[in-house]
């Protein structure tokens, strides 16, 4: 897994990818295979993820950046806590 740096066409709007070929190299969608059956090893691939992005905003990637907001608005992305 590495992570990317970029920036947006035309703006000066840095962004970041998270390449995890072994993980997301998949043919259909992120989620499901061309059937619709969810993957079925999501919960390990969306958990490296998110794994990911805590050591980019935690600064351990080596990029020399922190967030002042982390947004996350998808299953994928969202932190949760089960009680």
């Amino acid at each position: 897994m590495r992570v990317l740096e970029g920036r947006l066409p035309g703006t000066d709007v840095v962004v970041y990818l998270v390449d995890a070929p072994r993980c997301f190299d998949r043919p259909a969608t992120p989620t499901a295979d061309r059937m619709g059956t969810d993957w079925p090893d999501n919960a390990q691939r969306f958990a490296t993820f998110c794994r990911a992005i805590v050591e980019v905003c935690q600064d351990r990637a080596g990029l020399g950046w922190r967030p002042d907001i982390v947004h996350c608005n998808d299953w994928q992305t969202g932190w949760c806590r089960h009680y």
